[in-house]
């Protein structure tokens, strides 16, 4: 193996980490809101967006 290949290696896994990384403070950030019921009142939610003034 040459070292181009190696160091290649070493920085794709860094940079694949701290994507991973990110992704899981996003996500643990997103997952501290409170869980809403979206499926209340359909039909009434419908006609809001279908009238939008």
């Amino acid at each position: 193996m040459s070292y181009e290949v190696v160091i290649f290696g070493i920085v794709f896994i860094v940079a694949v980490a701290v994507f991973g990384w990110s992704c899981y403070r996003r996500f643990r950030l997103v997952a501290l809101g409170k869980p809403e019921n979206r499926f209340g009142n359909v039909g009434r939610r419908i006609g809001g967006m279908l009238i939008y003034p």
